[in-house]
């Protein structure tokens, strides 16, 4: 990727964090993920045995993409850049869990929602992956974050379009037990 890209995309993030005042956001350490606490304005969703429904408290997350491109960016094996991002989520998801259960505002969550281009793995990690319901605002999350897809990963989104794919965002959902389950036994750094 352009450093000048990448140096345009940090200064674009500035605007964006202090635009949308994240509850969770780690700047100096490494964590992928920024949440914003907040009622969940989503259609009612089944998780598993239980029900997400409009007004419950949920962690909104958000990636933190100069981060990933940061890292990412130089790489040139599609493969290695794959592995490399789901490492990077694996790791800050522990990290996460430290901030829901040391913060007031994160104790009081039911849910992290996501929503993502990028939902391929999701299923692996834990969340529960749904349609986005059309909409005005699926229209528009699908043109940003496939314009998104093409700036920062012009070979994925050629791989898309040569399969006559179209990637559409979907909505990610884990349950604050299932997260705690998987990601929440130890905080993050602790081996032993």
């Amino acid at each position: 990727m352009n450093r000048w890209l990448l140096a345009g995309w940090r200064a674009v993030d500035v605007v964006y964090r202090n635009c949308r005042r994240f509850d969770f956001a780690d700047y100096q350490g490494d964590n992928l993920f920024r949440v914003i606490v907040k009622p969940y304005n989503g259609p009612d969703v089944r998780v598993g045995e239980k029900w997400l429904r409009k007004g419950d408290r949920v962690g909104e997350l958000h990636l933190y993409n100069y981060r990933l491109l940061n890292i990412v960016s130089v790489m040139t094996s599609e493969v290695q850049m794959g592995l490399v991002a789901l490492r990077e989520v694996r790791k800050s998801l522990p990290l996460l869990a430290d901030f829901l259960k040391r913060s007031p505002q994160g104790r009081a969550i039911e849910a992290l929602v996501g929503i993502t281009i990028l939902h391929r793995g999701a299923a692996s990690l834990g969340f529960s992956v749904f349609d986005l319901e059309d909409s005005w605002y699926k229209r528009v999350k699908t043109f940003y974050m496939r314009l998104m897809l093409r700036i920062c990963h012009p070979i994925g989104y050629r791989r898309y379009a040569e399969k006559g794919e179209h990637p559409s965002p979907k909505r990610v959902v884990m349950m604050r037990d299932t997260f705690f389950r998987k990601y929440g036994q130890k905080p993050a750094g602790v081996t032993n």
